[in-house]
């Protein structure tokens, strides 16, 4: 496993335990998963990324944000309208992120592939 691909699950890992704190009500391990996840910047995972893939990554991190907060909101929302709106929101974000991993996934494979020119050394 890349460790995109390994970073990608860790942060749906913890996305998921942040979903079971908030029906368990336990604020405490809630607020841990979100230091967690913002303390962890995917370029400590990879600082070898050119600027497409820090693109690419900016926006996972953004709509990893995004899906933090609705996370937040729904906690505190009581109106069954409201939280209707939020899981169309989430399901839009979940589907974005998974465009956008897919997109780093392949911008990693396409610079892992190994050249069809010879080295310049070579004449």
């Amino acid at each position: 496993m890349s460790t995109h691909q390994t970073y990608m699950q860790w942060v749906n890992d913890q996305l998921d335990l942040y979903n079971y704190a908030k029906q368990l009500c336990d604020v405490e391990w809630q607020q841990s998963i979100l230091a967690r996840l913002r303390e962890s910047a995917p370029s400590t995972f990879d600082t070898s990324c050119s600027p497409s893939a820090t693109t690419l990554w900016k926006q996972y991190e953004e709509i990893i944000q995004q899906m933090v907060n609705l996370y937040e909101q729904a906690r505190c929302s009581h109106n069954e309208g409201e939280l209707e709106q939020i899981k169309e929101r989430m399901w839009q974000l979940k589907q974005q992120r998974i465009h956008v991993a897919k997109a780093i996934q392949d911008f990693s494979v396409q610079t892992k592939k190994p050249s069809s020119q010879p080295p310049p050394w070579i004449p």
